[in-house]
């Protein structure tokens, strides 16, 4: 197994989420099969330790697996999760006998849990816990959520207005990251190999459109990025290069410093 598959290794989609999530909202039976004790669940959402959420500025409660915030005029039990590619949140609203599931494939945003924010006070017509969350409808809304965004979706998208994809040798180089440091992009037969690392690990990168590649670490096969090189206008060459995988730092972005 990957030293990814705990935190990432489940694979699901909307319609099984949401049958686990009516499981936990009746207390751990679904279609009439038991699944979990009262017990159980009632233990899960204990809150043992006291936090403080900053998605809706409430006082919370950390339970095992669940963050218990304290809204009226029902508790809000949720978590989010996140990995290479993709974001995600659950919420349950057990005295209203509501939930939510939001899976989206971008890394990096928090829409799913303003979402989650959103309905609950569509639902009991609660003041948003703070003033700056957003109406996701509204033209505001949808700046805030852009601005959430990775700097490095900016530079994808500058990157493929360029056009045409170059020879593979205009993209070698290497490449820096103040926080994780160098990228070496080398050709090797008909492909381009990434190298980055104390170890020298190595990433295998696939074309998929124009200047954007799939980054994959035959040593960690859970993980996948999409990379996408920006030109420098006029010479054909890159000048530097965005790692969506590695967007918690500048956007991803690592900048060409030498061959």
């Amino acid at each position: 197994l990957s030293v990814f598959s705990p935190a990432g290794g489940l694979y699901s989609n909307v319609l099984d989420m949401t049958h686990w999530v009516r499981m936990q909202l009746a207390d751990g039976f679904f279609e009439q099969r038991r699944i979990l004790s009262e017990e159980s669940i009632r233990t899960l959402r204990a809150p043992r330790t006291l936090v403080s959420s900053g998605e809706a500025g409430d006082v919370a409660g950390y339970a095992t697996g669940w963050l218990y915030q304290v809204r009226s005029p029902y508790p809000l039990i949720w978590h989010n999760g996140s990995t290479m590619g993709m974001h995600s949140v659950v919420a349950l609203i057990p005295g209203a006998d509501l939930g939510l599931v939001v899976l989206t494939n971008s890394y990096g945003n928090t829409l799913p849990e303003l979402m989650m924010l959103k309905l609950y006070d569509l639902t009991f017509g609660a003041t948003p816990a703070k003033a700056y969350l957003p109406q996701l409808g509204s033209p505001a809304g949808r700046s805030r959520i852009e601005r959430l965004q990775p700097a490095g979706a900016a530079l994808r998208g500058a990157a493929e207005l360029e056009g045409t994809a170059l020879d593979l040798n205009s993209y070698c180089g290497r490449y820096v990251n103040p926080a994780y440091g160098p990228i070496r992009v080398f050709q090797r037969n008909a492909g381009l190999v990434a190298v980055m690392g104390p170890k020298g690990i190595e990433a295998q990168l696939a074309r998929v459109t124009g200047h954007t590649f799939t980054m994959t670490w035959p040593s960690l096969p859970m993980l996948e990025s999409e990379v996408t090189f920006d030109l420098v206008a006029g010479s054909g060459g890159a000048r530097r290069m965005m790692v969506e995988a590695f967007g918690d730092v500048r956007g991803g972005v690592f900048v060409r410093s030498g061959r």
